[in-house]
């Protein structure tokens, strides 16, 4: 029953994404030859497919062997990366576009179907996104000059690989691939928050972190080796005493079904990073799984709120038949100029308190028509009134019903309605749903209860909270319940789904009924 936490709420996707993946990787090369041997080292930009094909990490059955994959659905935050390794579109042009690019392939698109290598802000001959203050709109500008209005960006995989190539092949390399050569200046981005900008020199040999070697193939086309790390591996060291490793999250919002942040003194890390890996053990020490992720979809830095690893189930991660995604992780970040860093985490079931709770139909239908969750991650919010953001209170949407005549309000019908106290004519208004069955998580349950005896609650928050009630039995769930969340809201109706027989059930629909636009009677 644990992985019911974890459910997911499907929407409509874009289907931008589908023409968005079919993205080429850029012809270019710098400097002169740096080899070693039969081999040349160098830095190359490709594919996520590329990259992550030969690593032995997930890919479902739904992609039919094809690593670029896309799909039709969209995620809990209405995202489209859904799909396996095929380019990424959750990124804007005033969110992750940026900070995309310092160690991505990130290409925008214009509203003509143009597309530019997009370089980022603070570059010498750049192309970036600006917003556009008369317009609203955004624009694409390449050495400062407007190009085109800003469509659409997509993030291709990762931008400084180490490769080692083979010497006779490396001129064909070169054409197919974008590729920075030992010797060559590196510089990115620019010091925002806690990230710092990349500047720095490439340095690649065969003792160099997660190198890949190059092997081409028959029809000339070349793919890439499993990653591999010497014994006395070259690059930087995480200072494991300077970072901390946060709590996991499920469901954090974003989509993810499982998260962890790194904070602490994670800037220049952060900036590095490319990709990571999520090794799988449940309750063993032996991996179920192994997980690649794909930047944006998955993993993520911030400036100000550390480095941010999640997965998404989709093409590119199930959980292994049997499981529910609690237990041990291993999780290694990749960056450049880095060393492998690895970390363990122990990923226990959230306990939960479970009971019952008066409803308003506003906060009812909140969660059940789709609407984000939980956005505060996990901090305790009485202000907040997302419903009423939304407009649920709206006169005229989800506010109390004003029909029910004076005998029908007394009738409560059958105790299933949240009614307010009896008017001065003994009659009063139907508010919501009554005895709704609720979870809360245990440590949301502790600070709610500590808060109600200092009288502190408050808001819509404390206001649902207060018409909450413990179930005696707290070993047994509810076939069906709502999760509260900390910042007032709460979540679509979370079941097991039963068969229900309808053998003997026969449903009519009215048309321009007496009592509404539709009737439909059972």
């Amino acid at each position: 029953m644990r992985e019911i936490h974890w459910k997911k709420l499907i929407g409509a996707a874009s289907a931008a994404v589908l023409a968005a993946t079919q993205v080429a990787p850029t012809i270019s090369a710098f400097a002169e030859e740096a080899s070693t041997g039969d081999y040349v080292y160098c830095y190359a930009t490709m594919t996520w497919a590329e990259y992550w094909k030969n690593e032995g990490v997930y890919l479902d059955s739904a992609a039919n062997g094809n690593w670029e994959a896309s799909s039709a659905e969209s995620d809990a935050h209405n995202e489209t990366d859904m799909g396996a390794f095929d380019a990424v579109t959750r990124a804007t042009s005033n969110h992750g576009l940026h900070r995309g690019s310092y160690q991505c392939a990130v290409k925008v698109f214009d509203t003509d179907g143009n597309s530019y290598d997009y370089t980022g802000k603070g570059q010498g001959e750049s192309v970036d996104v600006v917003k556009n203050k008369e317009t609203g709109t955004a624009d694409i500008t390449v050495d400062g000059t407007v190009v085109g209005t800003y469509d659409h960006s997509v993030i291709s995989g990762p931008k400084y690989v180490p490769v080692a190539v083979p010497a006779a092949d490396y001129e064909d390399f070169k054409k197919a691939y974008t590729v920075y050569e030992n010797g060559t200046e590196l510089t990115g981005g620019y010091s925002e928050g806690n990230l710092v900008n990349i500047d720095e020199t490439v340095k690649v040999d065969a003792n160099t972190s997660g190198i890949k070697t190059a092997e081409k193939q028959e029809d000339g086309t070349f793919q890439f080796s499993k990653r591999e790390t010497a014994a006395t591996a070259d690059g930087k060291v995480v200072d494991t005493s300077a970072v901390e490793i946060g709590e996991v999250q499920h469901d954090s919002g974003y989509g993810d079904f499982i998260r962890v942040d790194i904070n602490g003194d994670y800037g220049d890390l952060g900036a590095h990073m490319y990709a990571v890996r999520w090794d799988y053990y449940g309750d063993g020490d032996t991996v179920l799984a192994t997980y690649g992720t794909k930047f944006a979809a998955d993993n993520w830095m911030h400036k100000a709120m550390g480095i941010q690893l999640g997965l998404t189930k989709s093409d590119r991660c199930q959980l292994p038949e049997g499981t529910d995604g609690y237990g041990r992780w291993d999780v290694t970040i990749y960056a450049t100029g880095y060393q492998d860093f690895t970390f363990t985490v122990d990923n226990e079931p959230e306990k939960y308190v479970y009971g019952t709770m008066n409803i308003p139909y506003a906060d009812y239908y909140y969660g059940e028509l789709g609407n984000s969750t939980d956005t505060t991650d996990g901090e305790i919010s009485y202000d907040a009134d997302l419903a009423g953001d939304a407009g649920m209170r709206e006169d005229g949407t989800y506010d109390a019903v004003t029909s029910a005549t004076a005998s029908k309000w007394k009738t409560k019908f059958a105790d299933t309605t949240y009614v307010s106290e009896p008017d001065e004519n003994g009659g009063g208004k139907i508010l919501g749903v009554s005895g709704v069955e609720v979870a809360i998580e245990q440590s949301l349950y502790d600070q709610l209860t500590a808060d109600a005896k200092d009288g502190s609650t408050s808001g819509v928050l404390g206001s649902l909270f207060s018409t909450f009630t413990p179930n005696e039995d707290q070993e047994t769930i509810p076939a069906a319940y709502k999760q509260l969340f900390a910042d007032g809201t709460l979540s679509a109706t979370i079941t097991a789904e039963p068969e229900v027989d309808l053998t003997n059930v026969t449903p009519t629909l009215k048309t321009d009924s007496k009592y509404g636009d539709y009737q439909l009677n059972m």
